[in-house]
């Protein structure tokens, strides 16, 4: 069984159906779902909707909690840095924050979680600019579950946009 308490995944919903979006939890043995969408709706894909999601997972015999309140993106505003870098900054109360970040690393103490939000791209969500960023400060190491269902290290992998970054492709 895959649980490493000093690791967290992360997965973006996008379009997935349920079935492949439960699929890749199962591949990497996810327990929990940590939803950190700052809005838990989707008029788009309304299997991903708060209450729908919940009970869909509880039925699949996965955890669901929400922490979108505390670690949501509508927390982090970006500006752009001197170096043309994106600077990400918190932007609610770090005490929120950091009880956020303590009750993930809880779960995560207690099983395999992976942190949830809608981008598909884990590159272009603060599941990597913010959260992997602060656990990895917190000596965890975030791994993403790409819409392929492949697994990749968050710190290994390329960023595909065209705004400048400072994370750069290994060979």
């Amino acid at each position: 069984m895959r649980h490493h308490s000093k690791e967290v995944l992360s997965i973006g919903h996008s379009n997935l159906s349920y079935r492949t979006f439960v699929a890749h939890l199962r591949k990497w043995q996810v327990q929990t779902v940590v939803d950190v969408r700052s809005i838990p709706y989707s008029k788009h894909v309304p299997h991903f909707n708060y209450e729908v999601l919940k009970r869909k997972l509880c039925k699949s015999n996965l955890a669901y909690e929400y922490l979108g309140n505390q670690l949501g993106s509508h927390n982090v505003r970006v500006r752009q840095a001197a170096d043309g870098v994106a600077d990400y900054r918190r932007q609610i109360a770090a005490d929120a924050f950091d009880d956020g970040i303590d009750r993930l690393l809880e779960l995560a103490g207690e099983g395999c979680v992976a942190v949830m939000c809608t981008e598909s791209d884990p590159y272009r969500c603060h599941r990597h600019t913010v959260l992997a960023v602060e656990l990895a400060e917190r000596g965890l190491s975030t791994q993403h579950i790409l819409k392929s269902g492949t697994l990749r290290n968050a710190f290994e992998a390329p960023i595909r946009t065209k705004q400048p970054s400072r994370w750069v492709q290994r060979d």
